[in-house]
């Protein structure tokens, strides 16, 4: 059991810069102040994004799904190549229709995941998300008022 006075001989930590690491915060740090190291690095197993369909109002999550996992594992992502053959390995119904299509028309958009993501949002994200959103809230704040 500890001593409640424990907490209070334990030693001082300080970064690089001379500033106080806290207790919990040296556990997840690697000493390392440029972010480039993760302490969760081929420890944490992700689950795979989600599969996406083509459906307008499921693309902002699977956007989010394949970027995060992209960042997550980018020392497995380098190139632009992977990524859109991954992020085409995701896709369902329609949404597979229209890659295959632009894969075989070798279309330019290929040329860097950037052009293509732009490409791919431009099909199948809702149009209308701002407005909708913007709708959804002025209902809630008048569903607020007495």
């Amino acid at each position: 059991m500890n001593n409640s006075s424990d907490i209070f001989n334990q030693p001082i930590y300080m970064d690089q810069d001379g500033s106080f690491v806290p207790p919990i915060l040296r556990n997840f740090s690697n000493g390392n102040s440029d972010g480039s190291e993760s302490c969760f690095s081929g420890k944490a197993k992700l689950p795979d994004p989600i599969k996406f369909d083509g459906t307008p109002k499921d693309f902002k999550a699977f956007a989010s799904s394949i970027q995060f996992y992209f960042w997550a594992k980018n020392d497995v992502f380098t190139n632009d190549r992977d990524k859109i053959i991954y992020l085409g390995s995701h896709l369902l119904g329609p949404a597979m229709v229209r890659f295959t299509k632009i894969v075989m028309d070798n279309d330019s958009c290929l040329n860097t995941y950037g052009r293509f993501f732009t490409h791919f949002r431009r099909n199948f994200s809702d149009p209308n998300i701002a407005i909708n959103a913007r709708g959804m809230l002025l209902r809630c704040s008048k569903e607020q008022k007495p």
